[in-house]
């Protein structure tokens, strides 16, 4: 409270005090001020962004693929197992190179609670291109491979193909394991990044029935089908 002035009543024996009370202006924020804060807000952002840019670990990351492919025994290989083939998009979004190996699908029947069903196919090679030519042609087979790089802020699609444990073993299961018709089979990824484990949880997960044309595969003798999701 402000004392401002004093009245005195000349026609009363008393003195009567009048205190005049000012009120306080309220604050304004000023249009600077705003800007201000806005500014130090955009170079903070812009200084967080350019160390992720330029100094991130390598970030690989497997999006789902747009189509799937069965080879019911390599050709010319000798091997009768049913091999898988995925084209896939990749992105590396940190500011260092991708090494990305261990590359496994893991493959299980939808209606199945048990461990025992699940399957694990192994990167096992790439074809250059999604074509009957491709997969047809006599001389040629897929490209071994079983690690690849992705550079740092790049995508890359690449055409994988994947075989079974034991694929090789005349012993085991899997030497002439199977897909089959109206099945419908789960899929997720896994892999390492830069010889460490990847628990990228953008990793494509999906669900795919195989069509009539799986269990046609032996009696029509074509070793490739491919389906489009």
């Amino acid at each position: 409270m402000i004392k401002d002035n004093t009245v005195k009543d000349t026609n009363s024996s008393s003195i009567t005090e009048v205190a005049i009370v000012r009120l306080p202006k309220e604050s304004k924020i000023s249009l600077s001020l705003i800007i201000s804060f806005f500014a130090i807000a955009v170079s903070v952002w812009t200084a967080c962004y350019n160390y992720h840019y330029n100094y991130s670990n390598a970030e690989a990351v497997a999006y789902k693929p747009y189509g799937l492919g069965i080879i019911r025994g390599i050709k010319d290989s000798g091997f009768p197992s049913d091999h898988l083939v995925l084209p896939i998009n990749w992105e590396n979004d940190g500011a260092k190179a991708a090494i990305v190996g261990n590359v496994r699908l893991i493959v299980r029947p939808k209606s199945s609670k048990s461990s025992n069903e699940i399957v694990v196919f192994k990167l096992g090679g790439e074809y250059s291109d999604i074509s009957p030519n491709a997969f047809n042609h006599h001389e040629q087979f897929f490209h071994f491979l079983d690690s690849f790089l992705i550079p740092p802020h790049s995508k890359l699609s690449r055409n994988f193909v994947f075989h079974i444990n034991n694929w090789w073993d005349k012993k085991t299961a899997e030497y002439n394991f199977r897909f089959y018709s109206r099945k419908v089979y789960d899929f997720s990824i896994s892999y390492d990044v830069n010889y460490a484990n990847c628990k990228n949880t953008n990793n494509f997960k999906f669900s795919y029935e195989m069509p009539d044309r799986v269990n046609e595969l032996n009696s029509s003798k074509v070793f490739f089908d491919y389906f489009s999701f």
